[in-house]
């Protein structure tokens, strides 16, 4: 599930300390070359991760796992999205219901509001909010009777479509396309974990080549212009720099925790971004030229995650995005029949040509406490875990 309501108050999430932006303190984990100005953003015992900076920079938005006390004291963990300044992020704003679940957030490119993955309105749907204050009205862009469980929604460039994690039948997580109205749901085949490319006309995803995540490219309204990326080790949580030259995104190659990397859309210029043992994570190339992302010192992802960032430089740096072309984007919204899964990808010598069904992609756990089956809830990486308790 995804969820959270804040325990002292909304400035404080469970009695955890934040004390934003610590220079990198005695951890292991530093960045290579290719970075600068390591940062830890919040610091505690509480979880926190998925971090997507507003177009407009005002506002930094991630998830947060907390507890509260129901009837005979049991506690219940939840996962909320809270807000913060990026550059003095102490105090911090609940913005999805308390009573509700809430994760997987993508702000719409006005940056007055996002598109989430939550339960407030029912089953598990994509919904949007009108503004990015407590309280916002949220309507649902596409629920559970559309498409099953749908999650990891990401809002497009220019606001007209999300991509979205759908389950089909039951098991395969596919990705989906609709129209920000709800309208004109089409599947482009096996996948999750999309991301916009800057001018719209490509989506990064993952999928599943001989037991591991790999990152692909592909056309976001027919799923063709098929494209393997990746062929080494386990890939997951792709985003694109702000000039949509590169793609920053997590891996397990090295086998010793999960770092971040960028590499180039036609699978060149692979550089290596962080060093560690842990678990970094979910990063996101914010429009100030920061990767945000979340870490953790355990290499499974069963440690308190918390949010960092760093300035990359050199040729892992990126200029500033230009706003899409209008006049490039498609005319309509995505029509027709879903599309079948494309056909075979271009790879690289070695590489299986065939992936196997887009059910080994593995599904995340609930956290802890009464909560729907695992089959209900979206793919994450590297192993699912569970937040702990606050005392």
């Amino acid at each position: 599930m995804i969820a959270a309501a804040l325990l002292g108050g909304v400035a404080g999430c469970g009695g955890k300390q934040h004390h934003g932006l610590e220079p990198a303190g005695p951890v292991s984990l530093t960045v290579t070359g290719a970075g600068s100005a390591l940062t830890r953003i919040t610091t505690g015992n509480e979880d926190e991760w998925r971090p997507v900076l507003s177009n407009d920079l005002h506002m930094l938005l991630f998830e947060v796992d907390t507890v509260t006390r129901g009837y005979g004291g049991q506690q219940n963990v939840r996962r909320a999205i809270v807000g913060v300044n990026p550059n003095s992020p102490t105090a911090r704003t609940l913005l999805t219901p308390e009573s509700a679940n809430a994760g997987f957030p993508s702000w719409m490119p006005d940056s007055h509001g996002f598109v989430y993955s939550g339960d407030s309105m029912g089953p598990l749907a994509v919904l949007r909010t009108v503004s990015d204050t407590p309280g916002s009205a949220v309507t649902m862009v596409v629920g559970n009777q559309m498409a099953a469980n749908p999650s990891q929604p990401a809002a497009s460039p220019s606001g007209k479509y999300v991509a979205f994690s759908t389950q089909m039948r039951g098991a395969a997580w596919n990705l989906a396309v609709v129209g920000i109205d709800g309208s004109h749901l089409t599947v482009l085949g096996e996948g999750a974990m999309p991301a916009w490319s800057p001018d719209e006309k490509k989506i990064c995803f993952v999928r599943s080549v001989s037991g591991q995540n790999q990152l692909f490219l592909m056309n976001p309204l027919t799923g063709g212009e098929l494209v393997q990326i990746t062929n080494e080790g386990g890939n997951g949580g792709p985003a694109f720099s702000p000039d949509g030259k590169r793609i920053v995104f997590s891996s397990n190659r090295q086998g010793t925790g999960w770092n971040l990397y960028t590499v180039g859309l036609d699978g060149t210029g692979l550089t290596k971004l962080t060093n560690g043992e842990g678990a970094a994570l979910r990063p996101h190339w914010g429009k100030d030229g920061w990767i945000y992302f979340d870490w953790s010192a355990a290499a499974d992802g069963t440690g308190t995650s918390d949010i960092w960032r760093f300035m990359p430089v050199g040729d892992a740096s990126s200029a500033p995005a230009s706003a899409p072309n209008a006049s490039a984007l498609p005319p309509s919204s995505p029509t027709g029949t879903p599309s079948s899964p494309p056909g075979t990808p271009s790879s690289p010598p070695g590489t299986p040509s065939s992936p196997p069904p887009a059910a080994a992609l593995p599904p995340s756990s609930p956290p802890g406490g009464a909560s729907p089956p695992t089959s209900a809830l979206p793919p994450q990486y590297p192993a699912p875990k569970k937040p702990k308790a606050k005392k």
